[in-house]
This record gives C-alpha cells, sequence and structure tokens, in this order.
C-alpha cells in the first residue's frame, strides 16, 4: 500500500511524517547508491512494515523526500511498497502525475494519492512560521501552486470516476494525522507501538 500526501508550501505534509516516526519504533533506513561518496539517509521502517520515505528530525526546514533524485525516489517507493506500506510526501511529489503512471499500474488500489484541504492563507501563514518572518515568501507562486493541485486534484477524480484503479482522498488538515492513520488502516497497516 503507498499513501503519497499532497500539498503545497505550510500545507501540513510532514507533520503526519513527523507524527509517524515520532510515535512509532522508527529504524533509520541507509542505501548506497543515492549519492557518489557515502550511504544516504532515505527513510525508516517502523513496525508493522510501514516505510516512512524522507527524513524528518529536529531542525530541518522540509521533510519527506524533497531533495531527493525523482528517479531514486520512485524506484524506493515501488521496492518498499513491494514488501510493506510506504507514506511518502515532499513537495515536488505534490505536482507530478507522469511519474506516478508505472506505479498506478503496479499497484492499483493499493495506492491513494491524498490531498491536504489547507486554505491557502493558512498555507502561507504556515511557511513564514517555519521559515522565520524575516524571510521573503514568493507568496504568489504559493498561490499558484495551490491552485494548480486543486485542478490536479480535480483531474485525478476524474480519472477514478472514469474506471481508473487507484485512490484519491482528500485529508483536512485538521485531522491530518487521524485521517492518515486510517487510510494506512484500511490499507492494510497493522499497527504495532
Amino acid at each position: 500500500m503507498i499513501l503519497n500526501l499532497r500539498g503545497t508550501c505550510g500545507s501540513g505534509k510532514s507533520f503526519a511524517g513527523f507524527y509517524l516516526i515520532n510515535n512509532y519504533p522508527a529504524r533509520e533506513i541507509y542505501e548506497d547508491g543515492w549519492n557518489k561518496t557515502k550511504t544516504k539517509h532515505i527513510g525508516y521502517e517502523l513496525p508493522g512494515n510501514l516505510f516512512v520515505l524522507g527524513r524528518y528530525y529536529e531542525g530541518i526546514t522540509t521533510g519527506g523526500v524533497d531533495g531527493f533524485p525523482a528517479p531514486k525516489v520512485f524506484d524506493a517507493i515501488a521496492r518498499y511498497a513491494r514488501i510493506g506500506h510506504v507514506f511518502v510526501e515532499s513537495l515536488f511529489l505534490s505536482s507530478s502525475v507522469a511519474p506516478w503512471e508505472p506505479l498506478i499500474k503496479e499497484f492499483g488500489t493499493d495506492l491513494t494519492i491524498a490531498f491536504l484541504d489547507t486554505p491557502v492563507e493558512r498555507c502561507i501563514e504556515s511557511t513564514y512560521a517555519r521559515k522565520g518572518f524575516t524571510t521573503q515568501l514568493k507568496e504568489d507562486a504559493i498561490r499558484q501552486h495551490h491552485k494548480g493541485l486543486g485542478r490536479l486534484k480535480d483531474r485525478l477524480v476524474q480519472r477514478v470516476l472514469d474506471g481508473e484503479l487507484f485512490n484519491i482522498a482528500i485529508v483536512p488538515r485538521e485531522r491530518s494525522v487521524e485521517s492518515c492513520l486510517r487510510l494506512l488502516h484500511d490499507g492494510g497497516w497493522k499497527e504495532k507501538k
């Protein structure tokens, strides 16, 4: 089962990832081949074969797999989903569709693309809070990305309505953790603390 949580900057994507690795025993996963010289920390293994891909640690201003090479990310998603369950999020994954097509074909209804419903002004406020109010944000870019995600969500919903086999979910920001846990449980993850 794959759960891909999507949203723009400040929408709360990483909050769910942080929750998972801070509330369940998490073993860090390192792999060779992600960079030229050393192994790379690519995620966490939680009980019940849940793999949370990305980096989540104190002081990081972006979570998930942002900054990871996209082809390696999609390879890792597929590899770990074949042996368990995957939670993955990042800003760059939020707008992509084409790289997901092989995963949609292979995993079908074992793939859920979940969109956070965070209002754009809340996204901007959260991004300022995370980066510090002294940072000048490109608020128009965040607004454009938010609109684009709305259009993308509508297109993906239409594909599901037209009979394609994958899942779409809308996740309320105020209940993002509970919603993600429910989606993971519905997908077969047996939670063990």
